[in-house]
């Protein structure tokens, strides 16, 4: 049987419209993660969200800030991504996390 996040895009319908999910790796690893995400925390908490389902997460850089800010976050990311060394070790410390 396959795995449900094994491959790198992902068709579903909702309501009899068309949803595609890309998760490949079109950022570089090492990245910073990008101002709009902290900028969103505020807005989070005033939505009261609580978790984020991160599609094409790479190497997490986006990640380790929504859990710093105390959100719960799946990430989710095409699996041999993370064979590369920057996005094993970003997934190793992401796993450390409670």
């Amino acid at each position: 049987m396959p795995k449900l996040w094994s491959k790198p895009i992902y068709e579903f319908s909702k309501g009899g419209k068309k949803i595609i999910i890309d998760v490949t790796t079109s950022v570089s690893p090492g990245l910073a993660p990008n101002k709009v995400v902290t900028d969103l925390v505020p807005f989070f908490e005033r939505q009261n969200v609580e978790r984020i389902l991160d599609f094409g997460a790479g190497a997490l850089r986006h990640t380790f800030p929504l859990l710093d800010a105390g959100l719960q976050v799946c990430a989710v990311e095409f699996e041999e991504c993370f064979a590369r060394p920057i996005c094993s070790k970003a997934l190793a410390d992401a796993r450390k996390d409670p």
